[in-house]
């Protein structure tokens, strides 16, 4: 990847000067391999964040941090949307030199380690450079054994919540689906079950950036007290993080306002980890109650008594039956 001749090709077209000729054997060769289609778009990127027209040369980890110094600086606590082409950067840049992590890892950069956390259970770890993450249930997280430099790269399945002080020079990368999540100093929950269409982005503390390289323009920074949500139909939609029971699951706290027992039921199944069902003739039933790391049984107590519905218990799930409210 990288010949002279596609690097001329590539030169012209971002001067805005490749003839129809050499239009087409572009298209050509970025058709014919992925590898090559991927080294374009990185270097148009490039481009765009440090408006230079260069092809720029960094095969090893001094000529990346050079680069980051000359061309990037610590993004101020206010991100603006400009600003994440500087981000968006830093990530392909590690992508470039070799930040990729596939399921085998060379010898020399240590194993793939793979957390699987069964439903009903939870795990708190701490990463070999002292970086913490909450795991939630059902859910796969992979991260090199040699965690350090610029092999950090994290893949997550599922939900975990996360407190980086990271190394600007070498940032941790979070990859769910396609899309590729990274920031500084920061306190963050994403939600990435494959069985559901959204990821879901909540920010704390700092800021994060969220790069798709598959998606034109899909280049945005979330910022402290932010909710991002990624599916097929919406590459990022940004609102604020409203929902305190988001984060339940980690915080064990609880507060509703005359939330409907629909709703109720799923915040509590994602609190507790159990599955909760109830009747369609009680769906809307209004319940406010606020709670901090409070016994299940004590809530679904509550209930009982505010509405004498029945509830019963299987293995795995609670069942809340009532005519009316």
């Amino acid at each position: 990847m990288g010949t002279n001749e596609l690097n001329k090709k590539i030169l012209k077209y971002l001067n805005n000067e490749l003839n129809p000729s050499e239009a087409g054997e572009l298209k050509l060769m970025l058709d014919k391999s992925k590898e090559t289609k991927a080294y374009f778009n990185d270097i148009e990127i490039i481009s765009k964040a440090t408006k230079t027209i260069e092809i720029p040369e960094f095969d090893n980890k001094k000529g990346y941090k050079t680069f980051i110094r000359k061309h990037f600086n610590k993004p101020n606590k206010k991100i603006r949307l400009s600003s994440f082409l500087k981000v968006a950067v830093i990530l392909i840049i590690g992508l470039i030199i070799g930040i990729v992590v596939t399921k085998r890892l060379p010898e020399k950069q240590g194993q793939l380690v793979e957390i699987h956390v069964k439903k009903g259970e939870r795990v708190n770890i701490s990463l070999p450079d002292g970086n913490k993450i909450f795991i939630n249930s059902n859910t796969i997280l992979k991260y090199p054994s040699n965690f350090k430099g610029t092999n950090r790269k994290i893949i997550l399945e599922g939900e975990a919540y996360f407190e980086f002080q990271s190394d600007e020079t070498n940032p941790i990368m979070i990859c769910v689906r396609d899309n590729i999540i990274y920031g500084n100093n920061n306190s963050f929950n994403i939600k990435n079950y494959p069985t559901e269409k959204n990821i879901e982005i909540i920010v704390e503390k700092g800021w994060l950036s969220v790069f798709n390289p598959n998606l034109k323009n899909n280049n945005c920074v979330l910022e402290a007290g932010d909710k991002g949500t990624i599916n097929d139909l919406m590459p990022l939609f940004i609102e604020k993080a409203n929902n305190y029971n988001s984060l339940a699951w980690k915080t064990g706290k609880l507060e509703f306002e005359d939330t409907p027992l629909r709703i109720v039921a799923g915040e509590l199944a994602n609190c507790y980890n159990v599955s909760v069902e109830i009747n369609n003739k009680i769906q809307y039933c209004g319940f406010s109650s606020t709670y901090d790391n409070e016994n299940l049984d004590n809530i679904l107590n509550d209930l009982q008594k505010m509405y004498d519905f029945k509830i019963s218990r299987e293995p795995d799930k609670i069942i809340i039956n009532g005519n009316d409210c």
